[in-house]
């Protein structure tokens, strides 16, 4: 009988020396995951410039917004700006192109002339061989000069290879920025 004691006691400590060397195993296995988790993501997480936080990105939008989820958490996120352009630097040529509607065209349909009341401007970025340029866009719009209720006529825009961009087709096909 003391013989079955004793081997219960050394098969109570055999166990729990197992125990403590799963244990440790489990340690040993949790922190190679870790590493393994944060290795695959510095090596397939996108790779754009990191900056310090320092230091404030060039293309940091200022209005920002938040949005609350399901489990009431705020996510943060940034609202980009529509239709501010930068102005082109003044140091560049500006060649003024004006895209006027025909001469038949200026009449009202009750016969009268119709008269210019605003240009509405627009500004492209063309690129001649080792030449910068800025081209002024200029249409006119037109209202009849009788008051007869006609709605204002404004001169198209000369078709474009990319409509609502700042560069010209001669900007894209220029070989030298490739």
């Amino acid at each position: 009988m003391k013989q079955e004691a004793v081997t219960t006691e050394s098969l109570i400590e055999i166990m729990n020396h197992q125990l403590d060397v799963i244990n440790e195993k489990d340690k040993t296995i949790a922190d190679l995951q870790q590493k393994l988790d944060y290795m695959i993501r510095q090596k397939f997480a996108s790779s754009s410039e990191k900056f310090p936080n320092n230091q404030p990105s060039l293309f940091q939008e200022e209005s920002l917004g938040s949005i609350e989820t399901k489990d009431d958490e705020k996510v943060s996120y940034t609202r980009k700006k529509r239709g501010n352009k930068k102005l082109p630097p003044e140091s560049l040529p500006h060649i003024r192109v004006e895209h006027d509607l025909k001469e038949e065209e200026k009449v009202c349909a009750c016969g009268c002339g119709l008269k210019r009341i605003k240009e509405i401007s627009s500004k492209q970025y063309d690129i001649i061989p080792a030449e910068f340029r800025v081209i002024d866009n200029v249409r006119f719009t037109y209202v009849c000069s009788s008051n007869c209720g006609a709605k204002p006529l404004t001169s198209p825009l000369a078709p474009q290879v990319l409509p609502k961009t700042q560069v010209t087709a001669s900007f894209f096909s220029n070989n030298s920025y490739r």
